[in-house]
This record gives structure tokens, sequence and C-alpha cells, in this order.
């Protein structure tokens, strides 16, 4: 199991994630991104894209589906939060 900020990166495993992982103490005080623990091979460009589908989830989800709200929390309009969620598939 690991421990994981809200930003990706590890702050802590167990012993058998560690031995599995590699990890040691002075990678994860390295501030080591999970992804890369985990090997997951992702573009920055890719992560850039999957973040901001998240934060449009996130936001969406928090105001109960109601998409102005979403946009005013998001700080954009509704046109844009619109365009935004097309482009990522998130319409119903």
């Amino acid at each position: 199991m690991l421990a994981v900020d809200r930003n990706d990166i590890v702050l802590g495993a167990t012993r058998a994630a560690r031995l599995a992982l590699k990890l040691d103490d002075q990678r994860i005080a390295s501030g080591i991104p999970a992804a890369d623990a985990l090997q997951e091979s992702q573009s920055g460009a890719e992560d850039l894209l999957e973040a901001e589908r998240a934060a449009l989830l996130r936001a969406l989800s928090r105001s109960g589906g109601n998409v102005s709200q979403a946009a005013l929390a998001l700080g954009m309009s509704r046109a844009t939060l619109h365009r935004k969620m097309k482009k990522f598939g998130l319409h119903s």
C-alpha cells in the first residue's frame, strides 16, 4: 500500500510495497510520483489532460451535476465548461 498526497507524490509505503517497488526512505523523501513508482508510462501531455479531466469530474460531482455551479467553482464560463466536457466525453 502506498500513501500518496493530492499531487500524486508518494509519502510512505508499507514494507511489502517498498520491497515490490524497490522504494527506500531516500527515494520516498526525494518526492517520487506514484505513477513513476508504479512504472505507469504516460507522457506529460497525457498527465495534464488526465488532471484536467479529473478536475472537471470533481467539480461536477461536488455540484451534483449542476454545470453552472461547477463552472463557477472552476472559474470559467458555462460555455467553456461545456466545451471541455465535450472534449473529454463527459456529457451524459
